[in-house]
């Protein structure tokens, strides 16, 4: 949770509905103003709540996401809203190829020197995909191993520095170092 509490509802309600249960749902809200408030009534559909009060940017999330017990993390944007099977999806991907699953990647045009470059685009959400695509990087939802999230972390101080970006780039560069690629698994259209 950042800012958009409203948000919140849906989410919890498309995570109780997916076709692989989550184990636990952990939130981390990064430091906001007072204004910004975990519903009540929802503070109990989750197992951890964290709130951080200074904002420690979108790297902050991932850092947190440490406490989880079980061998894969899913850590969702304020504003993403799953699909029913999205983390069935992500799973079933998973065991055919290790790889990072993201909502939405980014191919760069390979000769781009920044981001957003002419020639990049986008796969995932905003349309059907009826097949695995790699990527150079994802974001709006990572679908991951636990044990992954240290090398996030290795050599990226000055990066996470930035607060507001990085972390989507960083995090499909770290694992590329390690030989793990990065994916968007299917978005099919009845789905």
């Amino acid at each position: 949770l950042y800012k958009r509490p409203e948000n919140l509802e849906l989410q919890l309600d498309a995570i109780d509905e997916q076709t692989l249960k989550p184990k636990e749902i952990l939130l981390y809200q990064d430091g906001t103003s007072d204004t910004i408030k975990i519903p009540e009534h929802l503070k109990e559909r989750f197992n951890l709540i964290e709130i951080n009060p200074v904002n420690v940017g979108v790297w902050g999330r991932f850092n947190f996401a440490i406490k989880v017990s079980y061998e894969y993390i899913c850590v969702f944007d304020d504003d993403t809203i799953p699909g029913k099977s999205w983390l069935e999806s992500c799973h079933s991907e998973m065991l055919k190829e290790e790889g990072l699953y993201g909502t939405i990647g980014i191919i760069l045009d390979e000769n781009a020197r920044e981001y957003p470059p002419n020639g990049c685009f986008r796969i995932g959400w905003d349309g059907n995909l009826d097949k695995t695509v790699q990527v150079d990087f994802v974001g709006h939802s990572w679908f991951f191993k636990k044990n992954w999230l240290n090398y996030l972390f290795e050599g990226t101080e000055e990066l996470q520095k930035l607060k507001v970006a990085g972390e989507d780039i960083g995090f499909s560069f770290k694992l590329q170092q390690k030989g793990i690629k990065t994916f968007v698994p299917p978005h099919p259209p009845e789905n």
